[in-house]
């Protein structure tokens, strides 16, 4: 499995439940999404993020569909418009 890892520090006065919605579409939206789950920080910290959402794939062909997805451009969208800074990492699941 490919991992896609977003770590959000989400802006003052915004929320994520539209990110949250979004995303529960994911599947249906985007067929190459074997999985996907998030949550908000339950622990924080001076270097925390607020939100992370992890979707995975079968492979690098799968990650290459979400991207280019006009569905995934919205959550792009919603993300951008609440995030002071995220990152991302994607990885190979050994197991």
């Amino acid at each position: 499995m490919l991992k896609h890892v977003v770590m959000v520090k989400i802006k003052e006065d915004c929320d994520v439940r539209h990110c949250c919605i979004l995303l529960e579409g994911l599947m249906q939206h985007v067929p190459a999404v074997r999985s996907v789950t998030w949550g908000s920080n339950a622990v924080t910290t001076t270097s925390s993020f607020d939100f992370c959402f992890i979707v995975e794939f079968d492979d690098l062909d799968g990650l290459t569909a979400y991207d280019t997805s006009d569905y995934h451009q919205l959550l792009r969208q919603e993300i951008r418009s609440i995030r002071k800074v995220s990152h991302s990492i994607d990885f190979f699941d050994p197991f």
